[in-house]
């Protein structure tokens, strides 16, 4: 659902805890919440589509209720990560094949499992 005079805005966040080897995906959005407990599609790569349900319990800068964000569960992306069905059928693609290989390789610290070789 879109509103009238709005524009949807989508944030990635990728951050790396060097020191305990954790890694994080984040997706924000806005102008228009998702509601808590909706279920999105998330795919990696050319990978499966798997459901990802919004969590997050937090109102919104703007005061709206619902979660602006939630963080993914999954593995760093090679190519690219789409999200479908946050606020309607479209998709949101973001390109990390873009990825520098001296960031790829210092986010290795935090998402192992799919590494490539240097």
């Amino acid at each position: 659902m879109k509103r009238e005079s709005s524009t949807d805005s989508y944030r990635l966040t990728v951050s790396c805890r060097v020191g305990t080897g954790q890694g994080e995906i984040k997706i924000a959005w806005a102008d228009f919440p998702a509601g808590e407990g909706q279920m999105m599609s998330v795919t990696v790569d050319d990978g499966p589509a798997f459901q990802h349900k919004v969590d997050g319990g937090r109102a919104q800068g703007n005061g709206n209720s619902g979660p602006g964000a939630t963080v993914l569960r999954t593995s760093l992306p090679l190519q690219t990560l789409t999200i479908s069905n946050l606020f309607s059928d479209g998709n949101v693609v973001f390109p990390f094949r873009e990825l520098s290989p001296a960031a790829r390789k210092d986010l290795s610290v935090c998402f192992s499992g799919n590494a490539p070789e240097y």
